[in-house]
């Protein structure tokens, strides 16, 4: 008895390894309106697109040990003198669960805009471990 509720525990915790799901989470906190990523399976040249609003987040289920590539331009925010950078990077996920790249807003340095006369935000990729 003893020895099949052992096996019957195995199975369920093989499948609830199985289950966790590999997975990349962009959330926008830029200052630069709508982020369009175009995303890139490395492996198979796939790319899709995916818009996120300011303030959201979109999940992309991925695969481990596979390399992905993203470009991220922003559509800018109507009347602003903000010029948003598109940015490009690369990500491989080693492990299942969650990893989240922040797009976040970095603006130049007052000076800088000062001597330019123009306000630039150039927004930047911060990644963190959510989940592992």
């Amino acid at each position: 008895m003893k020895l099949r509720l052992i096996f019957v525990l195995a199975i369920l915790l093989l499948l609830a390894a199985c289950a966790t799901k590999t997975t990349i989470r962009f959330s926008n906190q830029t200052e630069c309106g709508t982020a369009t990523i175009n995303f890139t399976n490395t492996a198979s040249n796939k790319t899709n697109t995916y818009s996120v609003e300011e303030g959201k987040t979109v999940t992309i289920e991925v695969s481990t040990e596979v390399q992905y590539t993203y470009t991220v331009e922003y559509a800018g925010r109507p009347g602003s003198d903000l010029t948003c950078e598109s940015k490009s990077a690369a990500v491989i996920v080693h492990q299942k669960g969650e990893t989240t790249i922040g797009l976040v807003s970095a603006p130049y340095p007052k000076c800088a805009t000062e001597k330019w006369g123009v306000v630039r935000n150039t927004p930047r990729f911060v990644i963190g471990r959510v989940r592992g």
